[in-house]
């Protein structure tokens, strides 16, 4: 007969490991590149989504996206990792960043996204666990990626414009979004796995809560 102890590790390891699990067959790949953005959701009608179909949001501002180094993909894998069941945040979804997550042969297995103005995120495909983020964590990854987090959507439309008459005048998105542009070439993402039509706010099914952000 098993000890109350031994009972107790038993119901903890039985308890842990749906979510691990889960955690572990998210994406169908080992991931090669992380890919962080940023983007102006009002850009689109009815998509707040960073990758919809196989396509990025064409509020996208640091086209490219800012590649994150072995260090900052290990960090940021920590980061969504939690034992912490999710808190509800605001009952609002504005989403302005996300990272994409790429396999060796460069196509985007999934995606997150997340809104540092009400503490609310949102993942492709299904199946990553519904914990809480470490969002210190993965401000200060955005900040050594030199992505800015504002404060209102009108920033971020500002940003997005001022980025866009910059590129037609034949410029560069370097002091606006990454350190190193050499190292960030362009990428058209396409998931093997259906991103989850969205419209309005958030569909509910591919919308994860959080609490608000520090």
């Amino acid at each position: 007969m098993f000890s109350q102890g031994m009972k107790l590790l038993l119901g903890l390891f039985i308890f842990a490991t749906p979510a691990l699990s889960a955690q572990a067959n998210w994406l169908p790949r080992e991931i090669h590149e992380i890919r962080a953005y940023v983007y102006d959701y009002t850009q689109e009608v009815q998509n707040l989504s960073l990758l919809r179909q196989g396509k990025l949001h064409r509020g996208i501002i640091n086209v490219g996206g800012a590649k994150l180094s072995e260090d900052q993909m290990e960090r940021l894998k920590e980061a969504i990792r939690s034992k912490e069941m999710r808190i509800p945040g605001a009952f609002c979804y504005l989403p302005h960043h996300g990272f994409v997550f790429f396999d060796k042969e460069g196509k985007a297995m999934g995606h997150i996204e997340l809104c540092f103005q009400c503490g609310n995120v949102a993942s492709s495909p299904k199946g990553l666990p519904e914990r809480e983020w470490n969002w210190q964590e993965i401000r200060k990854l955005l900040e050594e990626l030199k992505i800015p987090i504002l404060n209102e959507d009108e920033e971020y439309t500002k940003l997005y414009q001022e980025t866009q008459a910059r590129r037609e005048q034949g410029g560069t998105d370097q002091p606006l979004t990454t350190p190193d542009s050499k190292s960030q070439d362009p990428k058209k993402p396409q998931p093997e796995s259906e991103d989850r039509p969205r419209s309005g706010r958030q569909d509910s099914e591919s919308r994860l809560q959080g609490r608000s952000p520090p």
